[in-house]
C-alpha cells in the first residue's frame, strides 16, 4: 500500500517539474529530497532522490 502512495507522488512530482523549465528542475529536485528526508525514513529519501534524478535526466 505505501508502495502505491509512493509511485504517485514520483508521478506527480514528474508531472509538477515538467510544468517548469530546466532551470527551476534543480531547485524542486533539491526541495523533494529535504522534504523526503524530514517525511520519511532514510532509505526511502535516498530511493525517492535517486528516482527523482533518474526521471529528470530521462526527459533532458
Amino acid at each position: 500500500m505505501q508502495q502505491l502512495g509512493f509511485e504517485r507522488f514520483i508521478q506527480f512530482s514528474t508531472h509538477t517539474l515538467n510544468r517548469f523549465s530546466a532551470s527551476f528542475k534543480g531547485f524542486f529536485l533539491f526541495f523533494y529530497g529535504f522534504a523526503g528526508l524530514h517525511l520519511m525514513n532514510m532509505q526511502d529519501s535516498i530511493v525517492l532522490s535517486q528516482s527523482l534524478v533518474r526521471v529528470s535526466l530521462l526527459k533532458e
